[in-house]
């Protein structure tokens, strides 16, 4: 009991020992906001990365192969159990011309009939200028409606869509804006545009033909590999259907004869990337913030022993042991860095 009443004197004794106390409870105060603002950012990130991706998608494994009878395909999927919906999408690349300026871009042909509630486009939408998630009528017949991140440059309403395909060559539309959405990833909101599922596909010269089924299932943490199996079959069966062979032997790696299915986290794994860094990057901030705070706690009693001198030397003439009069200035250091830790999460 004297032993914690003398930690506890020495505690009082010192005003350097204050200063011990400050800068643990910087310390820990710094570390649990890191932890907070670097856990929320990565959480946030992956949930705009995963809002315009589906939980898994089926995709082209060679180039310029495309899914036809696609309805038939989805309604199959839709039948595995754990998959609460199943959506086609056409995907390519392209550039808007508008006037002597040429921005690439992303172009998605979705239905937003049946993509409502499969995904977070529908907010996206809303978040941005597009109230209802739908496409509008255009003004023109010639023209194609068109709704593009809130972060395009200021190109104009009426512009050209500009693509190429080896086959076909290059072919041209015009775009109507009808709005913008916002997603909150400038990945998307600068680079992407949205335009109905059969105008793309007439724009492409894929008429019936899709490159992408994006899948949504109830429950990705719990059903994903099971799932993704199933899905593997179907497309198995489709693939018989097509008169594409397939051996199976690619199966344990998601993939069958033309078609390759992806988790949305390995559609992304280029922007996850930037999670896994800023994983690292908080872990060694984190360290050096302990061993900052450690070695602040034993700098300022080595400097309070050092003090203490003389109250050692008395002590051990009244019958202290060695490890006693190690154990009381233990204490005292326990009862700074307890004493700061609580500070610093209270703060």
């Amino acid at each position: 009991m004297y032993k914690l009443f003398l930690s506890l004197r020495y505690l009082r004794s010192h005003r350097i020992i204050y200063f011990s106390i400050a800068g643990v409870a910087m310390g820990i105060m710094v570390m649990i906001i890191v932890t907070s603002i670097m856990g929320g950012f990565s959480r946030d990130l992956r949930q705009r990365i995963r809002g315009m991706q589906s939980d898994l998608v089926v995709v082209q494994r060679v180039p310029n192969v495309y899914l036809s009878e696609y309805d038939d395909l989805c309604h199959e999927i839709e039948r595995i159990p754990g998959v609460r919906g199943c959506v086609p999408r056409l995907e390519w690349e392209a550039w808007i011309e508008y006037r002597s300026s040429y921005k690439t871009v992303h172009f998605v042909g979705i239905d937003p009939a049946r993509e409502k509630g499969l995904s977070r486009l529908d907010q996206y939408f809303a978040a941005g200028t597009v109230k209802r998630f739908e496409f509008p009528a255009p003004s023109a017949e010639d023209k194609v409606p068109a709704v593009l991140g809130n972060e395009f440059p200021a190109f104009g309403s009426d512009l050209t869509l500009t693509s190429f395909r080896k086959d076909v060559g290059v072919f041209r539309r015009k775009l109507e804006v009808a709005g913008y959405f916002k997603s909150g990833m400038a990945e998307y909101d600068h680079n992407y545009l949205f335009m109905p599922l059969a105008d793309a596909q007439e724009f492409l010269r894929l008429p019936g033909r899709v490159s992408t089924l994006s899948i949504t299932l109830q429950d990705y943490d719990r059903d994903g590999p099971r799932v993704r199996a199933a899905v593997v079959q179907a497309l198995h069966r489709h693939a018989q259907k097509q008169g594409w062979n397939c051996n199976g032997s690619a199966h344990a790696y998601g993939a069958c004869s033309r078609y390759q299915t992806q988790t949305w986290e390995e559609a992304k794994s280029i922007l996850l990337q930037a999670v896994a860094v800023e994983k690292g990057i908080q872990i060694i901030i984190l360290f050096f913030i302990v061993i900052v705070a450690g070695f602040n706690i034993v700098a300022i009693y080595t400097l309070v022993v050092r003090a203490k001198t003389r109250d050692i030397g008395i002590m051990r003439a009244l019958g202290a042991t060695r490890s006693g009069v190690v154990a009381v200035f233990l204490l005292s250091g326990m009862a700074c860095g307890l004493v700061g830790s609580l500070i610093g999460i209270g703060a």
